[in-house]
């Protein structure tokens, strides 16, 4: 018996390329509808919890990452939110739909952009989420 992994390195591009990325699994006018609700449920939270916008975590890309139901003069639990996209799309403003109902809750919420394949590899990718955690750990 064979793994899914080997089988799959035998696989033509074009079967790789449908099965590892959303867009080949609906249709165009779907997936635009789709991300146009994404996009404005995280736009709806913007304004009432946004507490820092596009502070930079990393000064060796430039990512930034946003803040939101932070507590002046306290500090409360953070969800870090890494958006998907299979590494080829989104980014940190497509991502902020559950603010309002953690900090509801007592909990800030942290959305997070990288760099996208193919300007930046899976390991740099990586690297940038490292710096997210550690920005976020030292400056809690």
């Amino acid at each position: 018996m064979t793994s899914i992994l080997a089988d799959e390195a035998n696989w033509p591009r074009d079967r790789l390329d449908r099965d590892y990325s959303a867009r080949g699994t609906v249709t165009a006018e779907r997936f635009e509808a789709e991300m146009r609700r994404y996009r404005s449920l995280s736009d709806a939270m913007r304004e009432p919890w946004a507490t820092h916008l596009d502070v930079v975590y990393d000064e060796e890309s430039g990512q930034t990452l946003d803040i939101f139901g932070t507590a002046p003069g306290g500090l409360r639990p953070a969800f870090m939110f890494i958006h998907g996209g299979y590494w080829r799309l989104l980014s940190k403003r497509d991502s902020a739909f559950m603010a309002g109902a953690l900090a509801k809750h007592g909990i800030a919420s942290v959305a997070v952009d990288y760099r996208l394949a193919p300007e930046a590899t899976l390991a740099e990718m990586v690297r940038e989420m490292r710096a997210a955690v550690a920005f976020l750990w030292k400056n809690g």
